[in-house]
């Protein structure tokens, strides 16, 4: 099996792998959102969706959304750590894509900084079955 991270520190980011990923079934494993709490704060959401272009095709189909990874995290701490078993048949992934993290399915992006109650960076963990450059 092969690992596959993401470190998304902003809401429209652009990832740059060392090399494309082809066809195949994929897994997520983790996600760990860090976000600087302060007590009393009034982030209004516990879930954020990430847009990720090679999950196209329905593998993510919702009566609020289709083909966005929803992430939930808990608003009241400085990290969420989830651990999950979800298996999806992903497209290509290129090595070069913009993944998009938004407050909710049609909304705005999540805003990203180091202030209170602010998301600070989202670690998403997959795992597949082979690299096509070994």
């Amino acid at each position: 099996m092969v690992l596959f991270h993401l470190k998304i520190t902003s809401a429209n980011q652009r990832i740059k792998l060392p090399h494309d990923i082809q066809n195949q079934t994929m897994s997520l494993k983790k996600s760990i959102v860090y976000c600087k709490h302060q007590t009393g704060g009034t982030y209004p959401h516990s879930v954020l969706y990430v847009r990720l272009p090679w999950l196209s095709n329905y593998e993510v189909t919702s009566s609020t959304n289709t083909n966005l990874l929803p992430i939930a995290f808990n608003r009241d701490t400085d990290h969420t750590e989830s651990d999950y078993g979800i298996r999806f048949h992903a497209e290509r992934v290129p090595q070069d894509f913009v993944c998009q993290v938004l407050q909710e399915p049609h909304g705005a992006l999540v805003p990203f900084g180091d202030g209170n109650n602010e998301i600070q960076e989202i670690h998403l963990w997959f795992e597949y079955s082979h690299n096509n450059q070994i």
